[in-house]
């Protein structure tokens, strides 16, 4: 008897922190995604939109950087060196 209720435990103490974390990445990914996701009008980013195509590649370029940036962190943490 006692070891059903404390297998239920262990399994109770494994999914609750997952399904807790699951909740908090769903609520927290539109505020984190809706400003990546605004697109600028043409006033808005220079005179008739002529810098629009240059700011659309310093932010790809910003972003491949952190994209690398994080890839070569993690493989640094689960391969170190040596």
């Amino acid at each position: 008897m006692f070891s059903i209720l404390y297998n239920l435990l262990e399994i109770l103490v494994v999914l609750i922190p997952i399904l807790l974390s699951v909740v908090f990445v769903t609520v927290i990914e539109p505020i984190v995604m809706a400003p990546m996701q605004r697109w600028a009008d043409a006033n808005e980013v220079g005179y008739s939109g002529l810098s629009e195509p240059f700011l659309f590649i310093i932010k790809a370029v910003i972003f491949m950087f952190s994209v690398f940036t994080i890839l070569i962190i993690l493989s640094f943490c689960t391969n170190p060196p040596g």
